[in-house]
């Protein structure tokens, strides 16, 4: 083989290949409406999981409870796919060095830390109206380490109590992002110029066995730490990779029959979820769909208040059903009737949220330059 060659790996610039998907700074329609809709999922399984509608779920059709209240849990890996895409779409080609990591880490956090913070203070002060309703309830936080692991992310990893359910997931997405600029960092550290993609293709074919044979070892789960998951977000990833002409498809594919074959394995809900998500969305790249479809008014403004709506959605779904049960009967009917009226306070508060606090957030990180 000769040194100039690059090796048949994972990663492989196709130049006839023109990209499957546009510049980072447009919109993707698609995306975002997939990010509302998996929010909303989450939403009603919460909804179920807190058996606040018994009597309509015992009601409905064993495969409609199913698909809405029971398996809802799975707009987690719908979450983890769109991120590795997003991320891999918005460094791009650029190439990461500390300076860039520095400031890429900076409007992440700017981004996701202001709205996370306010959303544990929004959560503590229901939890407090709470106790003070059904006293002997308790507070969800008791001591001042526990508050400062979750301002960064690591009450999972050092076995605090988390004070929303929900917070896990982003002490994951956090990790994902660390993991995968790391890597990106090193791999553009070791290239010898800009087209030299093996290092970048050793790293990720590492990262990639690894997050294959992660899952099937249970003996080195450690409690908060990501890899277990890392699959999701480097599925999306590829995907980004594959459609723009990085990645070759043969191995995004063997990627994924290899990810098929854990899920043979262990069975996991969630792979299978991040495969099909995986999946769908490479069709829709390769279909030049992903700025056109999903377009509609209601699903782009759902996917844009996702964020606000996923931290914000236990404290007022908690609070809401307390208030309605003292006004609804526990009926099929009735309970459809409270569900609906929880759905809508629970997007009203979230675009609230995102008016003054998200949005802001947003407009901040965004005067921070990539380097």
């Amino acid at each position: 083989m000769s040194a100039r060659r690059p090796p048949q790996s994972i990663h492989a610039h196709t130049a006839q290949s023109a990209p499957a998907v546009p510049a980072t700074s447009k919109r993707l329609p698609f995306i975002d409406a997939l990010r509302g809709l998996a929010a909303l999922w989450v939403v009603i399984f919460h909804i179920g999981e807190g058996r606040h509608v018994a009597a309509l779920q015992s009601a409905l059709p064993t495969w409609l409870n199913l698909a809405l209240f029971e398996s809802g849990h799975l707009g987690v890996p719908i979450f983890f796919v769109l991120s590795g895409f997003v991320i891999a779409l918005s460094i791009g080609r650029d190439r990461v060095t500390a300076r860039y990591g520095a400031r890429f880490a900076l409007r992440r956090a700017i981004r996701l830390d202001l709205p996370y913070w306010a959303s544990i203070a929004i959560t503590l002060a229901f939890a407090a109206v709470k106790a003070h309703l059904r006293p002997g309830t308790g507070l969800p936080i008791t001591t001042t380490p526990q508050l400062l692991a979750h301002l960064v992310y690591l009450q999972d990893f050092l076995g605090y109590r988390s004070i929303n359910t929900v917070y896990w997931t982003l002490c994951y997405e956090i990790q994902f992002y660390l993991m995968f600029c790391m890597l990106l960092g090193v791999a553009h550290a070791c290239r010898r110029d800009a087209n030299d993609r093996r290092p970048q293709a050793i790293l990720f074919t590492l990262a990639a066995i690894t997050s294959v044979v992660w899952p099937l070892l249970p003996a080195l789960h450690v409690r908060g730490l990501a890899l277990p998951n890392w699959h999701g977000f480097l599925l999306g990833a590829f995907v980004f990779w594959t459609l723009s002409g990085v990645m070759r498809a043969r191995w995004f594919a063997l990627y994924a029959l290899a990810l098929t074959g854990v899920f043979a394995r262990t069975h996991d809900a969630f792979t299978m979820a991040c495969l099909i998500m995986a999946v769908i969305l490479l069709l829709v790249g390769r279909a030049g769909h992903l700025t056109d479809w999903l377009r509609t008014h209601t699903l782009q403004w759902l996917g844009k208040v996702s964020y606000s709506l996923y931290l914000l959605h236990l404290p007022i779904t908690g609070a809401a059903f307390f208030a309605l049960d003292k006004v609804f009967a526990h009926t099929p009917v009735q309970n459809g009737m409270a569900a609906l009226i929880v759905i809508t306070l629970n997007c009203l508060a979230a675009w609230l949220f995102w008016r003054t606090v998200e949005r802001p957030s947003s407009a901040l990180a965004k005067r921070i330059r990539k380097a």
